[in-house]
């Protein structure tokens, strides 16, 4: 009986750490890694940029073809401040250069995957107290891309139609960005829908018309934005920010596209900065996010639904990037890249998913050429009609909302199920694969590149 009591008290007191998986380093270590990328098409390629800091970080941009085991150097002596692929040809890549930069701030290009690199500048007006911070690429129109500058001198926004040979400042209002630019993204669901977010005063705006035009978003923050990300569709985005005084930091949600905002970031002590966010809503909404700057509060949080933050690891870190790959968490941080597994909870076991719950999973590959695997759960309604057939269907639709193909149509009896979508006969660009059982909708988007 004591042994049992003593076995019993020494799981209660386990540290969080042994309850749950362990961070470990996967490469680059020393190095200030900036941000992390997924090769669109070969999921065991992935890439990585990190900023020169004096002796203890050479700065470069690396790439992995084994998922991390082992990596290559492309070129080095640079501090990126952000990269792009050209999803159609990933041999082609874009490096922006911020002003830490040994060899100055620029946008360096390459078509063959690395192996040479060019100046890909002109236009831009950068000096020593101006440089260049995002860059963001038209995943239809690759050679359109949108960069922005900063410094103690402000900054602006600029736009290529020609893959980087000239840049030029698209917007009416040239005094719009003239503070800086911090963030640049393209909506995936709709690539009509640019945002741009301000430096300094950290206003968010949007353009419908290929950046000439901007309306207020209806997010503003004094700290400053420091990234952004879309979740299931176009109302739903994610901004992370700076700290400051006057201004609650953290990380900000709305689900409206930008009519109402809510603080997420709320239960910290202290101030904080957050670098990123990776979300994760394949059965609850898990929002992992990456906090700095104060050391009781720097590492990487998971918040599950409605659940307080909880601190999962990689404490007293500068977070740089998080991604999602491989069902693991990938973080960028000053000191290298470490991964952990996703956790499926925090606390008390919790159900996977409510009884009237429809489970659409992200297609894999994706973005994909031709063919991806679409994978859905169908759960029992209640125990009586465990065994009972639902009415289910699975179809996708182009940019537009047109029905391109019809996968399921048919009654399923409760289970898991995955499904091939041969996209040959279709041209790439944006699609979305919506899942349906009488009143209950689950949608996803996917790109096609060919």
């Amino acid at each position: 009986m004591m042994k049992t009591i003593c076995y019993i008290l020494a799981f209660i007191f386990l540290p969080f750490e042994i309850l749950y998986p362990q961070w470990k380093m996967l490469g680059l270590e020393n190095e200030d890694v900036k941000k992390i990328l997924s090769h669109p098409i070969n999921q065991n390629t992935i890439y990585a940029g990190s900023a020169f800091v004096g002796t203890t970080s050479i700065g470069g941009f690396f790439v992995s073809t084994d998922a991390g085991i082992t990596w290559d150097t492309l070129i080095t002596g640079i501090s990126i401040t952000d990269f792009v692929i050209d999803y159609q040809n990933p041999d082609i890549i874009y490096l922006a250069l911020g002003g830490n930069s040994p060899t100055g701030s620029q946008i360096l290009k390459t078509m063959d995957g690395g192996n040479n690199w060019f100046d890909a500048s002109n236009g831009i007006f950068i000096s020593w107290e101006i440089g260049l911070k995002p860059i963001a690429i038209d995943l239809v129109n690759p050679n359109t891309l949108y960069c922005g500058t900063l410094g103690p001198m402000g900054g602006n926004f600029y736009k290529t139609t020609n893959g980087g040979l000239n840049w030029f400042t698209p917007n009416a209002d040239t005094f719009l960005f003239s503070i800086g630019v911090a963030v640049i993204e393209l909506d995936p669901n709709n690539p009509v829908m640019l945002y741009v977010g301000r430096a300094m005063n950290g206003k968010l705006f949007r353009s419908i018309d290929d950046g000439a035009n901007f309306e207020f978003a209806g997010y503003e923050n004094g700290g400053g934005i420091k990234n952004l990300k879309f979740g299931r569709n176009s109302d739903e985005i994610y901004v992370t920010s700076f700290w400051s005084f006057a201004y609650p930091a953290g990380i900000f949600r709305t689900k409206n596209g930008g009519t109402n905002w809510q603080n997420i970031g709320e239960g910290f002590n202290g101030r904080v900065d957050v670098g990123d966010v990776a979300l994760n809503f394949t059965n609850k909404d898990y929002i992992y996010i990456g906090a700095a700057a104060s050391d009781d509060t720097s590492g990487v949080y998971v918040k599950i639904d409605s659940s307080n933050w909880t601190l999962i690891g990689l404490n007293n870190e500068f977070i740089n990037s998080l991604i999602i790959k491989n069902e693991q968490l990938w973080a960028g941080i000053y000191g290298g890249i470490y991964i952990r597994d996703l956790i499926s909870h925090v606390g008390p076991e919790q159900d996977y998913y409510s009884q009237n719950d429809l489970i659409l999973l992200p297609a894999y590959p994706n973005p994909f050429n031709s063919t991806t695997k679409i994978e859905f759960e169908i759960p029992a309604v209640t125990l009586r009609q465990a065994q009972s057939d639902r009415m289910v269907t699975l179809k996708v639709y182009d940019i537009l909302g047109n029905e391109v193909m019809t996968l399921v149509d048919e009654q399923k009896p409760a289970g898991s199920y995955e499904v091939e979508f041969n996209a040959s006969s279709l041209t790439s660009g944006v699609y979305f694969y919506q899942l349906k059982s009488g009143n209950l909708v689950q949608t996803k988007k996917m790109i096609l590149l060919k």
